[in-house]
């Protein structure tokens, strides 16, 4: 049997070189057409302890294939888990909310692990 997979994509704007105008009504379009979803207080993985947590974020599919970077990626994880853990909260995404991560821009919440971990002479 022989599956078919129809694949949407999103209409090009009419003009090749869209100005900044009509790259903003056409986001606005589509903001309004397709509104973000409610934002959860809590579910279940964030409710998981650490070591449970760490087994599933090193499983498939956030595996590596290569043994390095899978190294690599496992004491990324087991780092990021012990800092979120040290802040308050009942769930990792509590924890993350008090971490002030979020307020940050980009990727600027970055420096709040690694300063910890330097904090405590743990390589980053």
């Amino acid at each position: 049997m022989t599956a078919v997979v129809k694949h949407v994509t999103r209409k090009p704007l009419e003009a090749t070189n869209a100005t900044a105008e009509q790259a903003q009504a056409r986001n606005s379009y589509l903001r309004a057409r397709f509104p973000a979803r409610a934002e959860e207080l809590w579910w279940s993985y964030t409710a998981q302890p650490l070591e449970e947590t760490l087994r599933r974020l090193t499983a498939a599919p956030f595996d590596s294939a290569a043994n390095g970077t899978r190294a690599g990626r496992r004491r990324g994880v087991a780092k990021l888990l012990r800092w979120l853990s040290s802040l308050p909260g009942d769930t990792w995404q509590q924890r993350w909310r008090a971490s002030g991560a979020e307020d940050l821009p980009g990727a600027a919440w970055v420096d709040l692990p690694l300063r910890w971990l330097r904090e405590r002479g743990h390589s980053p």
